[in-house]
């Protein structure tokens, strides 16, 4: 009788020990604090690689969106109009990819020499060091000021730049759009606006909404003959 009383109660304890395994497992978890994750991190790339990390940070973006990103990208005083235009370039990739709905900071930073950068992804609550650096751009993105958003040259790279133009005019109805025109020729022009009007009305954008101006501007050697300006104007700048 004894024996059979120590045997039931073995069993019993042995149903209990996963039970107590789980609970503490659980507390140990609960109590773990989230941290910052770090999504990608490059040296000097092509504008290529860029654009593709760029849009494998979107996408990270879009699965978690309750965290924000903050792109931080480093390079010297001696780098720094090349490290800006890094900053400037993945801030309208993104937009022009994808929407102006996010929730990103991009900052310069002077801690590391080398141009470069990082992405990371950061829970609610969380604080990100940002120590020496300062912010080049946001998303959502706010426009007070007549503002040059974006050139389109032609070049894959700047494929992006109308549609993220075009989703800017769609985000804020306060804002209107011109498209400076450089260096095109007379023959160019009317097709030109044609094109244009006709690009901007499949995208859903009025041409109310849009001026179109041609200017004619002294480049340096080996650059490309005509491009594109896009500026965003506010109503009150109009």
């Amino acid at each position: 009788m004894i024996a059979q009383q120590f045997f039931c109660r073995a069993i019993a304890m042995k149903k209990k020990i996963p039970a107590i395994i789980l609970f503490l497992a659980f507390s140990c978890f609960a109590q773990e604090k989230p941290k910052a994750i770090l999504i990608d991190e490059f040296g000097k790339i092509t504008c290529e690689d860029l654009l593709a990390r760029s849009d494998h940070l979107g996408f990270k973006v879009r699965e978690v969106p309750a965290n924000r990103a903050v792109v931080i990208i480093y390079g010297s005083k001696d780098l720094e109009a090349r490290a800006d235009a890094t900053a400037e370039f993945i801030h309208r990739a993104l937009i022009g990819r994808y929407n102006n709905d996010f929730n990103v900071t991009v900052i310069r930073s002077h801690v590391r020499t080398d141009l470069g950068g990082q992405f990371w992804s950061i829970p609610p609550g969380i604080e990100f060091d940002t120590q020496n650096a300062r912010v080049i751009a946001q998303i959502p993105f706010r426009v007070d000021k007549k503002t040059l958003f974006d050139t389109e040259m032609g070049a894959p790279c700047s494929k992006h730049a109308f549609y993220g133009f075009v989703r800017m005019l769609k985000s804020d109805d306060s804002l209107s759009g011109y498209v400076v025109n450089v260096n095109y020729t007379q023959n160019e022009r009317a097709d030109t606006i044609r094109y244009l009007l006709g690009l901007f009305r499949e995208n859903g954008i009025s041409h109310r909404k849009i001026r179109i101006y041609f200017k004619t501007k002294k480049m340096p050697p080996n650059t490309l003959p005509s491009f594109s300006e896009y500026w965003l104007v506010p109503s009150s700048k109009r």
